[in-house]
Parts: structure tokens; sequence; C-alpha cells
């Protein structure tokens, strides 16, 4: 028996083999991912720090007087309110240096 000749397109030698325009996109992908692991990356700009004077409202950089002390003889009621207007100028102050702070610190 003589065998016959084959003719005709090949066929698949393999289940598994791939169509040529597989393999070549598959190529082309490879070569795509390889070569950008080559490029280089662009310096990052230098970071540039710009003071700025920052202008505080007149308001906040001075604080209410502190009251004076009541004359002799002092009556309990002069007392109370040296009291309280040392505390309204004690509070004053200490707002005006809290805003000040808030304002620096940003």
């Amino acid at each position: 028996m003589n065998p016959k000749p084959i003719t005709g397109t090949p066929k698949r030698i393999m289940s598994g083999s791939f169509h040529p325009k597989h393999v070549t996109v598959a190529v082309v992908l490879l070569a795509a991912l390889s070569s950008g692991a080559c490029a280089t990356k662009p310096a990052d700009p230098p970071i540039r720090v710009v003071y700025q004077r920052q202008e505080l409202p007149s308001t906040l950089l001075s604080c209410k007087a502190e009251p004076a002390v009541p004359a002799k003889p002092r009556t309990q009621k002069a007392v109370a309110r040296y009291v309280v207007a040392l505390a309204d100028a004690g509070a004053d102050c200490r707002g005006k240096v809290a805003a000040v702070r808030q304002a620096v610190v940003k």
C-alpha cells in the first residue's frame, strides 16, 4: 500500500496551536510592554517654597487695657467691678492671641 500524498491546506498539527494572527498580536504586545520598561521617567519639578507675609488686622495686635485698681477705701462693689473688668480684659487678650495663632499656624 502506498500512502497518499498530503495536499491542500495544512491542518493544525497540535490541538493547542495558535493562529498566526494571535502569535503576531502576542509578540507585538510583549514588545510594547518590554519597551515601556526602558522608558525614563521625567524628573519631578523642583519644589518651590514661597513665603508670604500675612498682614494681621491691628485690632488683633492690641488688648484691652488693664483696669485701674479702685481707690481706697475699696468697697466690695468697687472690687467686684474691678475683678469683672480684669477678667474681661484677660478674655479679650486671650481671644486675640488665639486668633493670631490660628492665622499664623495655618
